[in-house]
């Protein structure tokens, strides 16, 4: 019986036992070197292959924008609690939020910033996040308001509000109709 006091694996992947005898590596050794070298790969690939994604995904900052503000009207009244959405013809869509006299300021990337130039289709949503919750309410009830929004205006497909927003500042009116 022969003592192998030391072994060490050689740069070919050979291991090798008190130089007496080569040994072919078991798979395990095999396996752990390959991961080995993937786990390297990805740590030095993964964040330079996030960063490239997110700037690639970036390629909509170049849309002109312009600030749109306005106010959202039913029957002559401020419509106080909901969400105007313009969602333009291409890019990004922009929101706000309705305050206590139914104005609203648009925004894409950063509060305020406004929306995208060019044609929009708009629609107003009940406002149901954020909201205090009564017994039995679902964080997806829309909150009641005094003013109901008619469904027509909820929905892209259905919303007969269309605008074009163009470079200058902008103010629309949104005369929701019963």
């Amino acid at each position: 019986m022969v003592k192998r006091a030391a072994s060490c694996i050689a740069n070919d992947g050979w291991r090798m036992a008190d130089g007496l005898e080569a040994i072919r590596p078991r798979q395990s050794q095999t396996h752990n070197g390959s991961l080995r070298v993937l786990c390297t790969f990805l740590v030095h690939l993964l964040p330079s292959a996030i960063l490239f994604s997110a700037l690639a995904g970036c390629g909509s900052d170049n849309l002109p924008i312009a600030v749109v503000t306005g106010q959202v009207l039913q029957d002559g009244t401020p419509v106080t609690h909901g969400q105007v959405i313009f969602r333009p013809e291409t890019g990004p869509a922009a929101t706000g939020d309705l305050d206590s006299e139914g104005r609203f300021q648009l925004f894409t990337y950063a509060r305020g910033d406004g929306a995208v130039v060019g044609k929009h289709s708009a629609i107003v949503v009940p406002k149901t996040q954020g909201m205090t919750l009564s017994p039995g309410q679902s964080p997806t009830t829309p909150v009641s308001t005094a003013l109901e929004i008619p469904q027509i205006y909820q929905r892209h497909e259905t919303s007969p509000l269309r605008f074009e927003v163009t470079a200058d500042a902008n103010y629309f009116t949104l005369e929701l109709l019963p």
